[in-house]
């Protein structure tokens, strides 16, 4: 079976990646999607916990602020919790326009289980 990751990608297509939210942390190198715009989703089992999207800046810098942020109880439980991958999906620039549009589509479809999360 692929990863959430995978799928999405596919379905989107366009280049996804999987991370762990330490890879994330810890990473001296950037990786290919790191200067790059488009969506990210936390996920835990299967479960998506957090959609969020990287258009002002990149997704580099948009995920090592989300990993570094520590905020509330619910949101540290999902950044602790070993099992938690970050799926990231990369557009190019002439199609990082419209990312809103997955974005609130994924939201709806996991609106009951995922937290919400201010930054």
């Amino acid at each position: 079976m692929r990863s959430l990751a995978a799928r999405i990608g596919l379905l989107l297509e366009f280049p996804s990646y999987e991370e762990s939210v330490a890879s994330i942390t810890m990473r001296n190198v950037r990786p290919p999607w790191s200067m790059g715009k488009g969506l990210y989703l936390f996920t835990s089992a299967g479960t998506v916990s957090y959609i969020g999207r990287a258009l002002g800046s990149s997704l580099g810098e948009r995920l090592r602020s989300q990993v570094r942020s520590r905020c509330d109880d619910d949101w540290d439980a999902i950044l602790n919790h070993r099992g938690t991958r970050v799926s990231i999906y990369q557009f190019g620039p002439a199609d990082a326009f419209w990312t809103a549009s997955p974005e609130a589509f994924l939201i709806e479809k996991h609106r009951r289980r995922i937290k919400k999360r201010v930054s």
